[in-house]
């Protein structure tokens, strides 16, 4: 499944394109000193492969 968002910067259009390998849940968000920390649930096995360093993309409403 393909994924992309464009947005209008200085009237150019820029575009984001990436996969999207998973939907995951939002289980908490808390606030704590100005820091927002968000407890994702994601599906069985998607975190299997990932290593320290990894970067993980969240977008939505």
């Amino acid at each position: 499944m393909s994924l992309f968002a464009v947005t209008k910067n200085n009237n150019r259009e820029d575009m984001f394109t990436g996969i999207v390998q998973a939907v995951a849940n939002t289980i908490e968000v808390s606030d704590n000193n100005g820091i927002r920390t968000f407890v994702i649930e994601f599906p069985q096995g998607f975190c299997h492969d990932l290593e320290v360093g990894a970067s993980i993309a969240i977008d939505g409403v």
